[in-house]
């Protein structure tokens, strides 16, 4: 067999690490006796490498230069520019028995074009971004362009290949690709990366790809900076103070400024502000969190040792970077790996520790309830892959998305601004009800904003306050009013539009059987509904869901199997169901998310499945998926948010909303 290999993403004498996983795929390929030929387009003013032609590890590769308009402007067309540099180039194409284009612009358009003048079957191979382009250029005006470009050669090609399942999926939902969608991992030659040190007892973490902002690398070198381990130092910073023991302002000013730049230069790990309770507090909880041990010098005085500390900051310090710290400083201990807090001739479990501060008030505030069903556990894990999407008949340009606010919604700010980073105009408009007359007003308002809107959006928050007994009946009763209702019906009937509620949101949408019927219904005793957490409380904490269902448009961009971690804060939070209606809801894959332990599985673990939810459902959708609601708030993300907390955060959730319209 003979192959046409075309990719713009080879490497080139001046970044030969540029696309690596292209180069290993032509090399695998050619030790199995396939005779390939690569050719690597090149726009005439990249100034890579000037040259023709490079000889690398063996693999003959011609350079193609073509133009292409600077920036995205008219990037549809960059795979017909290509074509014509392709016929100029005096390749004999009819000796190929295949054209392998990698990515669909332009090398994909461009074999398309190579395919239909000679006959040639070819391929096309989807990385990442590169799949139709839309998140590198959602908001050009010819983004929608791109992607009918895009599509016309997946639909062409004779066999569509995928690094990732999540990959070939994103391609399937735009286009049928299930007959011819294979998935090919890139290939790594292992002897590069095996330890030569066998014996050695260091571990390390290996993130792979190229040194750009775009492959998260910035983040793996955080996340393993955050990893505490036994040897490194306890260094207490000291405010400093006054002849009258008031706090020096200008003094305190200097040592944090100074605390910055040496956190800046990685020489803390890890930091926690004292407060009242001192620096015996402060480093058991520092300690809690990864079970590690803590000993404390025998030289610090116990008048310190309990004493407040406001200003003060405890921090961890690698052993070798002590002597490098810029600021005035006292070592005060070390981290160990026994599990053990020792002070003098003191020594108290980490577990003895623990309980000592969670059991003082367990009985008054549970934090674990009495219940205990394990039906979740025993259930076989199953992921729903449907067999369609619903597909967006009215596409829309920039949807609309209508946000309703009562008294007490709390998130409405955090989820606009997610929809509006996400690509949509969003309409905010508060539900007022101090007199008869605020009533019929801001019913007329609720109702012409929902005829203008694509999308509405229940946010989270605590609409009435809760009142009368909490769970958005007061939201849902305002749905109901039959003008509000009949527009509800209309954005989803007529325009083929999307309902997503989020915690109080979604409280909403089970009471208006939104979820799970599709439609405002109401209730009867059969429904599912969202009831007290099993412990009676309030519950505010980070939880894992993963996402067993693809049956919705609200989840095309997550991953089927994924785990995302977010915040819950919630008092009723629990779903509950009887068995029929469950065992309905999973056969139909209207359970969208579940609640997961660190393993991924669902659980009725408190510690995971933090209100008792039966059979660990975190989020549901009406039958065709259109209206989707989960607890979790998906909205509160963004930079510097949630950093210490392991997991991907992302769902995509309002990207998805948004480009179902596109």
């Amino acid at each position: 067999m003979k192959v046409l290999y075309i990719s713009g993403m080879y490497p080139t004498p001046d970044y030969p690490q540029k696309g690596i996983f292209c180069h290993e795929q032509v090399k695998a390929l050619k030790q199995i006796g396939v005779d390939v030929d690569v050719v690597v387009p090149m726009t005439i003013y990249d100034k890579e490498y000037k040259k023709r032609t490079w000889n690398y590890e063996g693999v003959e590769i011609q350079y193609i230069r073509f133009f292409k308009f600077p920036g995205v402007k008219r990037y549809e067309q960059i795979g017909r520019s290509l074509y014509v540099s392709l016929l100029l180039s005096g390749i004999n194409f009819r000796k190929y028995d295949i054209i392998h284009a990698d990515a669909p612009l332009p090398a994909g358009d461009a074999a398309l074009r190579l395919s239909n003048k000679y006959g040639i079957p070819f391929i096309v191979h989807g990385h990442g971004l590169d799949v139709f382009f839309d998140e590198s250029y959602k908001d050009a005006p010819n983004c929608q362009r791109i992607v009918e470009v895009c599509k016309k050669v997946y639909k062409q090609a004779e066999a569509v290949i995928g690094v990732s399942q999540k990959v070939l999926d994103c391609i399937q939902k735009r286009i049928d690709i299930r007959e011819k969608g294979k998935v090919v991992y890139n290939g790594v030659d292992i002897d590069k990366f095996y330890p030569t040190d066998k014996k050695s007892e260091e571990k390390y973490i290996l993130a792979t790809g190229n040194l750009i902002a775009l492959k998260g690398h910035d983040d793996t070198i955080k996340a393993f900076a955050e990893l505490k381990k036994a040897g490194n130092k306890l260094v207490w910073l000291r405010a400093p103070k006054d002849q009258y023991d008031l706090p020096d302002y200008a003094g305190i000013m200097d040592q944090y400024e100074k605390l910055h730049k040496d956190m800046q230069d990685g020489k803390v790990v890890s930091a926690y502000a004292l407060d009242r309770h001192g620096i015996a507090a402060a480093v058991a909880k520092m300690a809690f969190g990864n079970g590690m041990g803590v000993k404390i010098e025998h030289n610090l005085d116990p008048r310190d040792f309990f004493a407040p500390g406001f200003g003060d900051i405890i921090l961890e310090v690698p052993d070798g970077k002590v002597g490098e710290l810029s600021i005035t400083y006292t070592v005060i201990g070390e981290v160990t790996a026994d599990g053990n807090f020792s002070y003098g001739n003191t020594v108290i479990t980490v577990d003895e520790a623990e309980n000592a501060w969670k059991g003082t008030l367990e009985k008054v505030f549970k934090t674990v309830s009495s219940e205990n069903d394990k039906e979740a556990a025993d259930r076989d894990e199953k992921l729903y892959r449907a067999d369609s999407i619903y597909v967006c008949k009215n596409k829309v340009a920039k949807p609309r998305v209508f946000i309703p606010v009562f008294p007490g919604t709390n998130c409405e700010y955090d989820t606009a601004k997610a929809f509006e980073n996400a690509g949509a105009n969003v309409i905010t408009k508060v539900f007022k009800n101090l007199t008869p007359e605020d009533i019929r007003d801001s019913v007329k308002i609720f109702e012409d904003s929902i005829n203008q809107a694509q999308i509405i959006m229940f946010p989270g928050g605590f609409s009435a306050g809760d009142e009368p007994d909490g769970s958005a009946k007061f939201f849902a009763t305002a749905f109901r009013n039959a003008k509000i209702e009949e527009a509800v019906h209309k954005l989803l009937n007529e325009r083929d539009g999307l309902a997503l509620g989020i915690c109080n949101g979604f409280q909403a949408l089970i009471k208006l059987g939104l979820v799970p019927n599709g439609k405002i219904t109401g209730q009867d005793i059969n429904a599912p509904t969202l009831t007290y957490n099993t412990i009676n409380r309030h519950v505010s904490k980070m939880v894992y869901t993963k996402v067993v269902s693809n049956k919705s448009p609200w989840l095309q961009e997550a991953e089927l199997g994924g785990v995302y971690v977010n915040p819950a804060s919630h008092g009723e939070g629990r779903f509950v169901a009887p068995k029929e209606c469950i065992e309905q809801l999973f056969a139909n894959g209207q359970v969208a998310t579940q609640y997961v332990n660190q393993q991924g599985q669902p659980t009725m673990d408190e510690e995971w499945n933090v209100n008792g939810s039966y059979m660990a459902i975190e989020g549901i959708t009406s039958p065709d998926g259109r209206c989707f609601g989960k607890m979790a708030h998906i909205e509160r993300k963004g930079t510097s948010v949630a950093t210490n907390i392991y997991g991907e955060q992302d769902l995509k959730v309002f990207e998805s909303g948004v480009h179902y319209f596109a």
